[in-house]
């Protein structure tokens, strides 16, 4: 295999292993205080940012407002005007892959806006803990 292509495999690799662990990841966003807006805005912010890594030499964002940079073709990884904020109206919480973690993570600290928590008050996104 060629370099070119096994740099290709490894993004697409990677693209598709952060979708099937975001599915995985938000299953505790069906409880009933994180309502139907944090599942839609987590799976499509995560995947925004597997499209920037793709077009970034698998570099991922270092922020989400980074999504709505124009890439060298004059496109962005977001596909809207602005970054979506959460039901009460805070800006995601977000951590790119690191040692810890090989995935993407979308988050928002409920409508208390404060870590952890319980019913509407309960953290909500990708990679969450119960």
């Amino acid at each position: 295999m060629r370099r070119g292509s096994r740099i290709a495999f490894v993004v697409v690799l990677a693209l598709v292993a952060s979708t099937i662990a975001l599915r995985f990841a938000m299953q505790n966003l069906g409880t009933t205080s994180c309502n139907n807006k944090v599942p839609t805005d987590v799976m499509s912010l995560g995947i925004a940012c597997d499209r920037f890594a793709e077009e970034n030499g698998s570099r991922f964002p270092r922020n989400l407002d980074e999504l709505l940079v124009p890439d060298v073709s004059g496109g962005t990884a977001w596909r809207g005007d602005s970054i979506p904020l959460d039901p009460w109206e805070r800006p995601y919480r977000y951590e790119p892959p690191s040692d810890e973690s090989a995935f993407v993570r979308v988050w928002t600290y409920g409508e208390d806006g404060i870590p952890g928590g319980e019913g509407d008050d309960l953290d909500c996104g990708s990679g969450m803990r119960r």
